[in-house]
């Protein structure tokens, strides 16, 4: 499993406002959230909004492309993999 997935798949576990069709531990990439979870659009936004706690840069409008759990978490993974890395405390100037 992708470390985005992990991460979807773990938000979605906790609970919060999501009332999922199936159990967490059957979530895959291919997982989609409309037909499979029962989510509509307000608990999508619910999740991009969890998300954006975590990833402020997250575009609002991503969202409307992502049918499955997996277009979320390589999203987000894209997120992860285009952000500039922290700066290191060792050594320059």
């Amino acid at each position: 499993m992708s470390t985005g997935l992990t991460r979807i798949v773990a938000l979605l576990a906790a609970g919060g406002d999501y009332r999922l069709r199936i159990a967490p531990q059957a979530i895959t990439a291919t997982t989609r959230f409309k037909e499979d979870l029962g989510f509509d659009s307000m608990a999508v936004m619910s999740l991009a909004y969890e998300l954006q706690e975590i990833y402020p840069e997250l575009d609002e409008m991503a969202i409307a492309s992502w049918v499955t759990v997996g277009d979320c978490a390589r999203y987000v993974e894209a997120l992860v993999s285009f952000s500039p890395s922290p700066v290191g405390s060792g050594g320059g100037g």
